[in-house]
């Protein structure tokens, strides 16, 4: 996609730094037994250990409902883009629990914990 650019030069593009970022996010989560999911949110789809974690991916960000008492009761949201932690939260008991993302058309990771873990 990048004709005559070498790794060098990929050191640059837009995305490079992602993948640390996201090992810095995962750091010290359960990640054991995790399994893409399609059924805890409307059309959104995540990646989740039942009752430990659920990490969601919000292209252009917005609130979102959540369907299932699966996904753990508190959340964090982080800017994908350089590892900032934007908001956090706890869903309400009730299903469907809505979580409060906030406005702006801007990409977050939403990770659902039992409780506060990981990221910055």
């Amino acid at each position: 996609m990048a004709p005559g650019a070498g790794w060098r030069e990929a050191l640059d593009f837009e995305g490079s730094r992602y993948p640390g970022i996201a090992a810095k996010l995962f750091e010290g989560l359960p990640l054991a037994g995790m399994e893409p999911n399609w059924t805890c949110t409307y059309g959104k789809r995540g990646l989740l250990v039942p009752g430990k974690l659920f990490v969601l991916y919000l292209p252009e960000g917005g609130d979102t409902a959540i369907l299932s008492h699966a996904v753990p009761r508190c959340y964090r949201v982080f800017d994908p883009r350089n590892g900032v932690l934007v908001s956090e939260g706890r869903l309400a008991d009730t299903e469907p629990a809505q979580a409060k993302i906030g406005p702006g058309a801007e990409p977050r990771v939403v990770m659902f914990t039992a409780e506060r873990h990981g990221g910055s």
